[in-house]
């Protein structure tokens, strides 16, 4: 059995325009910046696996700062693990440290995430 330990998949609206992010999010401009890194959604990871023969990914979303975004990509894992039970196993990723973060971790479980992930990353300096 091959398994993929760390993918990402995104939301629609992020793969269509993924600039609008940018703002706030220095962490993901930085990977995300140049045109050939690539954004995926979970039917384009599927293929990618399939292609790979690979048989399941453990999937998250992106550590965003912004609250809201990450809970709108935790729930398109969670929906991508329902769409294709037993090929993706879902991450939860959010900061442990926001105000709700509790009560994500339990949304994300009872979504169907097997695990959260404690986001984490060093200040910019100028």
């Amino acid at each position: 059995m091959i398994i993929d330990a760390h993918t990402h998949i995104f939301p629609e609206k992020i793969k269509q325009d993924r600039s609008v992010y940018f703002n706030g999010e220095p962490e993901f401009q930085l990977l995300y910046n140049s045109p050939r890194a690539k954004i995926s959604l979970a039917d384009e990871l599927i293929q990618s696996m399939d292609i790979h023969k690979v048989d399941v990914s453990v999937v998250c979303g992106f550590p965003w700062r912004n609250p809201e975004l990450s809970r709108q990509n935790n729930d398109v894992v969670i929906e991508a693990v329902r769409t294709f039970p037993g090929r993706l196993k879902g991450l939860a990723c959010f900061d442990v440290a926001w105000k709700g973060a509790a009560a994500e971790t339990k949304r994300c479980i009872d979504g169907g995430s097997q695990r959260c992930r404690r986001t984490c990353f060093l200040s910019f300096r100028d």
